[in-house]
């Protein structure tokens, strides 16, 4: 056997074990995959049909004008309608309430952050029917965690605002958020 047959003759021999080694990753990835997707919780071979947990569930009320559901249906106008942009949902805290309006006091919510929650800073009077109520979220390097929550706080209605409806605003990080309280 020459030299340059023998060279071709091991160049061969390594591209069928590369080939062979190749093949047998790429199966072992693919069994790999299929006993994951089996084990995998609701998995194809868990066998076992667990409801979702009370946690996963959103309950839905329908709305008064939709009619109570008795299967599918094919018509768009039996659907509820979504509330109009800015109404905050049934489910959602208002921005401001009265909690005792002989008292002036009113409840305010905030949104955002649970572990950095807005501070109450102050309440101004715009007019006898208006007040602005300043919040500082100024926490400095401290981190924050990335969900969002309502937060509750209780504001004293300066005597200077007797009017009512009264309009109430928030200063929150220079975003300015309106509600209205009537009786």
């Amino acid at each position: 056997m020459s030299p340059g047959e023998e060279t071709r003759r091991h160049a061969r021999t390594r591209w069928v074990a590369a080939a062979v080694i190749g093949g047998s990753v790429l199966l072992i990835a693919v069994l790999i995959a299929l006993v994951m997707t089996v084990l995998a919780p609701g998995g194809a071979g868990n066998g076992s049909a667990e409801a979702p947990s009370s946690a996963e569930i959103s309950p839905i009320t329908p709305s008064r004008s939709a009619p109570a559901a008795s299967g599918p249906s094919s018509s768009a106008s039996e659907l509820p309608t979504p509330p109009e942009l800015g109404t905050p949902a049934a489910t959602e805290p208002r921005q401001a309430q009265w909690i005792d309006e002989q008292a002036g006091t009113i409840r305010v919510h905030t949104f955002g952050s649970s572990s950095c929650p807005a501070q109450f800073e102050s309440v101004e009077v715009i007019a006898a029917d208006e007040i602005m109520v300043h919040f500082s979220t100024d926490y400095g390097q401290t981190p924050c965690t990335m969900d969002y929550v309502a937060t509750e706080h209780e504001v004293t209605v300066p005597s200077d605002a007797p009017g009512r409806p009264l309009l109430v605003s928030t200063n929150l990080r220079n975003s300015g958020a309106l509600s209205t309280l009537s009786q």
